[in-house]
Parts: structure tokens; sequence; C-alpha cells
């Protein structure tokens, strides 16, 4: 079930890429209990902003493995909740890692963190609404 139409932030990102894929989430929510999945929208909510400081952290350092180990569970993370534009930025940077040289740059690692806030916004959204729809 879709609930209403797609903000502004839902709509895409350059690459055609949605910032949130709604029927994910409709999909959870018809196959979770409304406890459960409250625990786990809480719980995405809370570990995608740490998954990403630690990217941050290692990019920092320098830690080329670590970056990829963080954006690769930021990935997995991401697209599970429906986080479809974090999740490919995020993959993108993780194959980046991978596949250096080249490295990846800075403006891999500031897509990815720009990315964070409107899917956080999004699912908060669909959140909303589904709560509303009960």
């Amino acid at each position: 079930m879709t609930h209403g139409r797609k903000t502004k932030a839902e709509k895409g990102q350059p690459g055609g890429v949605a910032i949130l894929d709604r029927s994910l989430l409709d999909d959870m929510a018809a196959s979770v209990s409304a406890t459960d999945l409250e625990r786990l929208l809480d719980r995405a909510a809370a570990e995608l902003p740490v998954l990403n400081g630690r990217m941050v952290t290692a990019w920092r350092a320098g830690d080329l493995s670590g970056v990829a180990y963080e954006a690769h569970k930021l990935t997995g993370l991401a697209a599970s909740f429906g986080a479809a534009h974090l999740a490919h930025a995020a993959d993108i940077l993780d194959r980046a890692c991978r596949n250096a040289p080249p490295a990846p740059r800075q403006s891999d690692i500031d897509c990815v963190t720009e990315a964070l806030e409107p899917a956080l916004d999004a699912m908060a959204t669909w959140r909303t609404e589904w709560r509303a729809s009960r």
C-alpha cells in the first residue's frame, strides 16, 4: 500500500535513484507486527548515522578497508529499509574502495553523507503516514 504522493525529497536524485522505495516499507509493514516494525525502524534510524560516522572516521584516518567495510554495512541496511539513494551512494563508495586504484574521492564520501538526512526524513515521513493509516 503506497501512502500518498511522494514528497520532493522522495522523488529522486541525480541518476534517477529514488530516495525511498516506499513499496519495500509497505511490504515490511504487511509482514511483521506493528511493534516489530516500530522497533526495526527505530534501530535503522539510529544505526544509519552511526555507520556513516564510522565511515567518515575511517576516511579521515586513511583506512580504505574500514571505509569499504562501513560503506558495505550501510549499503545493506539502507537497502533493507528502502533508502535506495543512500544504498546506491554507499555501494558506489564501497566498490570504489575495493577496486582502488584509483582511490575514492572526498566527493564519494560526501555523496553518502548528503544522502543520509533525506533518507532518514523520507523514512520518518513514511512512518508517520503508516501510523495514521492503521
